[in-house]
């Protein structure tokens, strides 16, 4: 960017909307969301395989349940763990 032609992010947000309208804004985010989607896509893949790999003792817990006391959640797996062994 130019320093003397814009002087801050509200200065260069008017140029582009001046010269594009709204779509200049958004100009080049389509060849970057089909980019990033096969990467994202292998990535929680390899994340949702990976953790039903190393879980598959244990037993599924409801999100719900996780997310209203997680800590109680948490002392009661370690309880289920050490009455196994």
């Amino acid at each position: 960017l130019n320093p003397l032609r814009n002087e801050s992010i509200v200065d260069t947000t008017r140029s582009l909307l001046k010269e594009g309208g709204i779509r200049r804004l958004y100009r080049g985010l389509l060849p970057e969301i089909v980019g990033m989607s096969p990467t994202r896509s292998a990535m929680y893949a390899g994340f949702d395989m990976s953790k039903n790999f190393l879980c598959k003792n244990s037993t599924p817990v409801p999100l719900s349940e996780r997310w209203v006391c997680p800590r109680a959640h948490e002392r009661e797996r370690a309880r289920e763990r050490a009455h196994k062994r």
